[in-house]
This record gives structure tokens, C-alpha cells and sequence, in this order.
């Protein structure tokens, strides 16, 4: 579609405009779903900095310090709570559907731009992909399309700075998680590549665009380095990425990766299905009509490198496709705009563009209508239960509500599982760093040393109050495993704590909640219960 059958600017960022507020319309109901382990570990990390304690210090993960930096950045502006996290996901998810559209629109035009952006709203929003829960993937997509759109300007109209702002938002991607590094990757190609039809004679002045681009992609991470140098934690930061990685390597056997994709995509094809149609139909468009071409080896290449991301570990969690999204929407757009192209010989314009966006308008009504329980009806704490079962996220809130009430801001407490969201709810410190218990469970050589540092960091501790969390997703442990911890722990509680609360989690959704005197007296069944106990 020629730039003169356009919709006029002002129709496009309106519906831009309309595709935002109707994004965010939707999301306010889901404001209020419970953290996951994920989020209240990122969360309470985030608090700790706000508290003035730099990461590797009050809290033990293998994620980028550039996450938990974000998440003290959303925490400030939008609160310690559960709807201020959720809040800075829905900023986030506006600025990225924003991106798109503009990605859409430089690639291909503004039909295309405006379609991709509703799209990834659509499917960004889903259960299929937990689209309500502040993950990693969100938060690392904004800077990496920001960088590759600028970097797709800056290769038509070079300019060394624009090169090394694109490296360096690039850069920050990859220090909010992992997987930016496939995003670095596919630009940094696809930089390459432009340079082939360029005049060979001006290698020098290319060199030093690359030299630009990458001294970008470096800062943010060589800065983080220096940071944590300056804290003199460089050794612990370096253990956390690198080291334990390396001594650990936690990659699912085939079969089982296969199995767990198959799970995953299957959800998301039952959500989205006519959206997926659509991108699958824009690999179709995208050969066969002569102004698509010259962008197929951008959306080749991204379609590539985004599959990579979601591949490390093998383990094909729902929040990891989020990664996928992006160039999907594109292929949508893709689709709805050569669709309009196709009715270029019609004489109403008007009628152009009413077909392409019924096109897109009608996948995402599917989409919404099969999740219409979960958009419109389902309350948070069953929206939770439904995607996460017997986990117990809905329950860390009530488990923080008795022990911040019986508790000062001095105090610790300790958390015998992984659940960190019930330090970050109740503002409480944890006793130790290991806040969460899989690295003790997973078979490596530093296993029995965590154990080791746990147990001495909490009898150094003497936290007021210990919650021993008895479900074994909060655990994931092997026959295998190091089992010091769990011996350990059944002398100390019994030396030093007495039971004050006990969360009986039902195969029926139903929480039984035993508290004081009476939870001494409340049996729970033998697997999904959590004990609070409270030093003698």
C-alpha cells in the first residue's frame, strides 16, 4: 500500500491511541493478581536497594542486576505493592506495543505498524504466556526494539552516536536478562549484513560504526562490573552469572524440552489461534509480494535469533514466548497490510481499510473471547490458582499479613522454600541470602556449602519468626539432593520454635488457615501445607 492509500497520521495514532487505552483497560482487573516466586524475588530484591543494599548481599540470584534495578525504578514510582509492580508492567507493555507499531510502520507501513502493535497487545496480554506477571521478558523487550529500531534508522542516515545509542539500549536489554545477548546478536548480524551493499572502499568509516554499536552494548555491562568492583562484590556478582552457571548447568533433557514446548505452544495456539494463523500467513506475504522482500531478511533473522532466546535450558516456560511476540506481530501486520494491498484496485479507500482491520479486529475478539473468563470474570486470587495450582502465592499474603503484624522492621525471619514474596510483602528481611532453596537441591559441587552458609546464616539470624514450606515445587528436590538442610531443620525447629500458624493448601482451591493456639491442634495432609513457627 502506497504511502498516498495511507490512513491519515492522525487515524493511525488514534487507534494507536484507542489499542493502548483498551490494553490498559483490560490489565486493571489483573492489577491485583499475587506475585509469583519470580516476581517477589525480583521485588524483594528491589526493596532491599531502595533500603540501601546492593544485590549478592541480602539476597542470592543467577538473574542480571539490571532487572532488580528496573524493579527498584518501578517500585519507586508506582509503590511496594503488588498493584505498583503490576502498574510498571502495564507502562512497560504501552511503550512496547508502541515500539512495534513503529517498527510495523518503518518496515512496511502504517497498516502493517498499527495491526503488529495490536497484536502483540492482544497476545502480550494472555494467560497463555502470563502475560499479567511482571517477568524479564517484558522488561528487557523495550530497550532491545528500541534499539533495533534505532539502529534501523541509523544504518539509512549513519550517525556514530545513534550507532552507539542503539548498542547501548541493546546493551541495557541484555543486562536486564540473559537472552538480550540474542537480541545483541541479530543486530550486530544484521549490521553486518547491511554493509554488503554498500561501496567496499569505505570499509574504515563501516569499522568504526561497528567500534560505535558495540562500545555501546558494552557499557551498561561494564559498568555494572565496576559497581558491584567499587561495592567489592565483584566476586560474588561474577559467581552468581558465571561461575555457578558453569558448575550447574541446568538444561532439560531433550525428550523433556520437546514435551514441555509442545505444552506450552499447544496453550498458546488454543488462546491465539487465529492470530497465529495470521503470522504464519505473513511468512507467505512476505515472499511473495516485491516491497515485502527487501525486509525479509530482517524478519528472517529475527525470527531466528527471538526462537533462540526462549531456547536456553530447554525448560519452554510460558513467560519465556514472550520473547516470540514481537516478531509475530510483525508477520500479523505483515498479513493485514499485503490483505489491504490486495483490494488496491477498490475505489473506496474506506473500504480498504475496513477490511484489513475487521482482519486483525476479528483475531483478537477470538483471542479475547477465549480468555473472557480470565480477562473479565476470574478474581486474582483464581486467576493465580488456575495458571500455578497449589502454589502458594494467593497464601504468601496472609502468611505476611500475621508475621508483619507481630513484628518489628528489625526483625528477620527465615523461609525454608522459595518463596521470597512473603520477605517483600512484609517488609521484612530474610535471615539468609539463599532466598530461594533450588540451588541447595540441584546437584552441583557448591550444594553442600550453601547448605552449610544457610544454616549458619540463620542460627547467626535468630530470626523471630521461621516458615517451613511444605510443597515441592517450592524445593525441587532430587533423591540426590544434599539433604543437610532438612535434618538440620528438624532438630532446630523443635529446639527453638514453637508453631503458631499452619496454611492447609486443598486439592479442592480451598486454604485452611489455622493460627495461635489452634494451629498446634490442626493436622495437615502429607503434601501442600506451610508451618509458621515463632522463636521460643
Amino acid at each position: 500500500m502506497s504511502d498516498t492509500q495511507q490512513p491519515s497520521k492522525y487515524w493511525v495514532w488514534g487507534i494507536v491511541l484507542l489499542v493502548l487505552v483498551v490494553t490498559a483497560g483490560l490489565r486493571i482487573r489483573l492489577l491485583e493478581v499475587p506475585l509469583e516466586r519470580d516476581e517477589g524475588g525480583y521485588a524483594y530484591t528491589a526493596q532491599l536497594i531502595l533500603q540501601g543494599t546492593p544485590p549478592f548481599v541480602g539476597a542470592y540470584d543467577i538473574k542480571m542486576p539490571g532487572l532488580y534495578y528496573v524493579y527498584a525504578l518501578i517500585l519507586l514510582i508506582f509503590g511496594q505493592t503488588i498493584v505498583g509492580i503490576h502498574l510498571g508492567l502495564l507502562v512497560f507493555n504501552a511503550a512496547t506495543i508502541v515500539m512495534i507499531f513503529l517498527l510495523g510502520k518503518r518496515l512496511f507501513d502504517s497498516t502493517a505498524g498499527v495491526a503488529a502493535a495490536a497484536g502483540y497487545a492482544a497476545m502480550s496480554l494472555s494467560q497463555a504466556v502470563l502475560g499479567f506477571s511482571t517477568n524479564a521478558e517484558h522488561l528487557l523487550l523495550l530497550p532491545a526494539l528500541g534499539g533495533i529500531l534505532l539502529l534501523l534508522k541509523t544504518i539509512e542516515k549513519p550517525n556514530l552516536r545513534n550507532f552507539f545509542l542503539s548498542g547501548l539500549l541493546l546493551g541495557l536489554a541484555l543486562v536486564t536478562k540473559h537472552q538480550g545477548i540474542f537480541f545483541v546478536g541479530f543486530a550486530g548480524l544484521y549490521l553486518l549484513f547491511s554493509y554488503l551493499n554498500k561501496p567496499p572502499n569505505l570499509w574504515k568509516r563501516y569499522a568504526t560504526q561497528c567500534a560505535m554499536f558495540a562500545l555501546g552494548v558494552i557499557v551498561p555491562f561494564a559498568l555494572l562490573c565496576g559497581l558491584f568492583y567499587q561495592y567489592g562484590l565483584f566476586d560474588k556478582f561474577w559467581f552468581w552469572l558465571f561461575e555457578y552457571t558453569r558448575a550447574y548447568s541446568s538444561v532439560a533433557p531433550f525428550h523433556v524440552g520437546l514435551i514441555l514446548f509442545e505444552d506450552s505452544a499447544l496453550m498458546i495456539l488454543k488462546v491465539m489461534l487465529i492470530l497465529w494463523v495470521l503470522a504464519g500467513a505473513g511468512f507467505i506475504f512476505l515472499f511473495s509480494r516485491k516491497s515485502n522482500r527487501q525486509h525479509s531478511l530482517f524478519i528472517i533473522g529475527f525470527a531466528v535469533f527471538s526462537f533462540l532466546s526462549i531456547c536456553p535450558g530447554l525448560y519452554f516456560r510460558p513467560h519465556y514466548f514472550v520473547l516470540l511476540l514481537p516478531v509475530a506481530a510483525l508477520l500479523i501486520g505483515i498479513t493485514v497490510s499485503s490483505t489491504a494491498a490486495l483490494l488496491s484496485n477498490h475505489k473506496s479507500q474506506t473500504v480498504k481499510t475496513a477490511v484489513a482491520f475487521l482482519l486483525i479486529g476479528s483475531a483478537i475478539a477470538y483471542t479475547i473471547y477465549t480468555e473472557r473468563l480470565y480477562l473479565f470474570k476470574s478474581p486474582p486470587k483464581v486467576i493465580s490458582q488456575k495458571l500455578f495450582g497449589r502454589n502458594p502465592f494467593p497464601e504468601s499474603i496472609e502468611i505476611a499479613k500475621f508475621i508483619k503484624q507481630r513484628t518489628s522492621e528489625n526483625d528477620s525471619i527465615a523461609i525454608l522454600g522459595s518463596e521470597p514474596q512473603i520477605c517483600f510483602y512484609s517488609g521484612r528481611r530474610s535471615a539468609s541470602a539463599h532466598i530461594y532453596i533450588y540451588p541447595l537441591m540441584a546437584l552441583h559441587k557448591y550444594a553442600r556449602e550453601m547448605n552449610e552458609e544457610m544454616i549458619s546464616e540463620i542460627e547467626s539470624a535468630q530470626p523471630k519468626f521461621l516458615v517451613y514450606v511444605k510443597i515441592r515445587t517450592s524445593w525441587l528436590a532430587k533423591p540426590e539432593s544434599e539433604e543437610m538442610i532438612f535434618k538440620w531443620a528438624k532438630d532446630y525447629i523443635k529446639n527453638h520454635y514453637r508453631i503458631v500458624g499452619v496454611i492447609d493448601l486443598l486439592e479442592s482451591g480451598q486454604t485452611i488457615y489455622r493460627w495461635g493456639d489452634s494451629a498446634a491442634d490442626y493436622s495437615a495432609k502429607p503434601d501442600f501445607w506451610i508451618h509458621v513457627y515463632q522463636r521460643k
